[in-house]
């Protein structure tokens, strides 16, 4: 949860549009970090993005099933 939440605090730095997904909400213990309320559990299939990046998985079939259609929406992947 770190990881993603400090990413995309980076990129919001930068300017960029930033949504973040897990297939799990942060747990208890972890609801203090900054952005921790933002985490979405469920994209929606319409969703288009010009970039999807996953963090802290070792591949495509660790992001989740109901991520895997917004990754291979995207324009580009990063892992």
């Amino acid at each position: 949860m770190g990881a993603i939440l400090a990413f995309g605090r980076i990129l919001r730095q930068m300017g960029k549009q930033v949504r973040i997904f897990s297939p799990h909400p942060p747990p208890a213990f972890l609801r203090f970090l900054p952005g921790a309320g933002e985490i979405e559990s469920e994209a929606p299939e319409d969703l288009k993005v010009d970039m999807a990046i996953a963090l802290d998985c070792g591949g495509e079939n660790r992001v989740g099933r109901e991520f895997t259609p917004v990754m291979k929406r995207a324009g580009f992947m990063a892992n």
